[in-house]
């Protein structure tokens, strides 16, 4: 339900100050009469919901002054934002999933205005770019080093060396403006040349891993023939070492068993001496 409470203070427009005076300073009684009515009711607080926030300085303002404000913060808001606009296109007018009508979209995109545009955004200068952001951009495609020159200066030997036509791009004293599908030639430039230098950035870090992993297995190698050979010396010192006191165990118990051997046989003789000289007497 349309609520009209409010209406008359929403509306109100006040006169401006010298257009009061201007009416009082006439001759006449009824322009008097009625600048001093005006300045009455203008000087007379109005009580509102569109006057509460805006205090006495609101009273003054006119509906076309407020009107002025509130558009300009609509555009101040508009600016500091990135609107998206979306258009819906009908496929079809059984509004069935799956069927697309040529003929009935191709009248939408005429009556919306959307193959003007296209026609429009064409024939223009739609990518722009400034100089400091091409040359950082497509600077390393130049074969010539240019590190010393000015943006400038590298945006247009960038053009030149890629035989981009006059007529597509416009150079200014800050930009850059070219038409569309011109800048998708340096994409697709700068796109080939960033993978190759990745292939051969990639194929020299194989390189150096390869390197310095044969490297590595040869350094493993060589402290493990080393600390082999170390092992293999000092369990070959113990080896040896046991196998000498080994002999000399051997040495000494041969040495026990041939000196018992030796008594006995002794024993043997002396005990075959005394019996043959007691058979002899």
């Amino acid at each position: 339900m349309y609520d009209t409470s409010g209406f008359l203070e929403k509306n109100r427009d006040l006169l401006h100050l010298d257009t009061i005076q201007l009416l009082s300073s006439c001759k006449c009684h009824l322009p008097q009469v009625f600048a001093s009515s005006l300045l009455a009711q203008s000087e007379k607080p109005v009580v509102g919901a569109l006057y509460k926030s805006g205090g006495a300085d609101s009273q003054k303002l006119s509906v076309a002054a407020k009107f002025k404000g509130q558009l300009f913060q609509l555009m101040q808001r508009l600016e500091s934002t990135t609107p998206h606009f979306i258009r819906c296109i009908k496929p079809n007018n059984v509004q069935s999933p799956g069927m697309y009508e040529q003929e009935l979209v191709l009248q939408q995109l005429r009556c919306c205005g959307v193959l003007e545009v296209v026609r429009i955004s064409r024939s223009g200068f739609p990518t722009r770019m400034t100089h400091q952001k091409f040359a950082r951009r497509y600077g390393f495609l130049l074969l010539d080093n240019v590190a010393s020159q000015d943006p400038l200066s590298v945006s247009v030997a960038i053009l030149h060396q890629f035989n981009i036509l006059p007529e597509m791009y416009q150079v200014g004293y800050t930009k850059l403006f070219f038409r569309t599908g011109q800048i998708g030639v340096l994409e697709d430039t700068r796109n080939c040349t960033l993978h190759g230098i990745l292939r051969v950035q990639s194929c020299f870090r194989g390189h150096q891993a390869r390197r310095y992993l044969k490297e590595l297995k040869r350094g493993i190698a060589t402290l493990q023939s080393f600390v082999r050979g170390e092992k293999t010396r000092k369990e070959y010192a113990v080896l040896l070492q046991k196998h000498r006191a080994a002999v000399i165990i051997q040495k000494q118990v041969k040495s026990r068993i041939d000196r018992k051997r030796f008594v006995d046989v002794c024993d043997c003789i002396n005990s075959n001496t005394i019996s043959y000289s007691r058979l002899v007497s």
